[in-house]
């Protein structure tokens, strides 16, 4: 089921910091920095420094926990 959030109510999400993590703001910053705001997760692991052998496994586990 989908589920439309106003600007404001994505405000709130964001500055609540039992709801959103330093590190889920920086996940969104390097995603909204690509054109048309979307890439794979792979390409954000990679720019965000996530290494090894494949730069996504830890971005989808830090999405995960959430």
């Amino acid at each position: 089921m989908e589920t439309e959030l106003s600007k404001n109510q994505w405000i709130e999400i964001l500055k609540n910091k039992n709801l959103t993590t330093d590190t889920d703001l920086l996940i969104f910053q390097t995603l909204y920095s690509f054109e048309g705001h979307k890439a794979p997760a792979s390409q954000i692991g990679m720019r965000l420094g996530y290494q090894g052998k494949s730069s996504h496994g830890s971005l989808n586990l830090e999405v995960r926990t959430c």
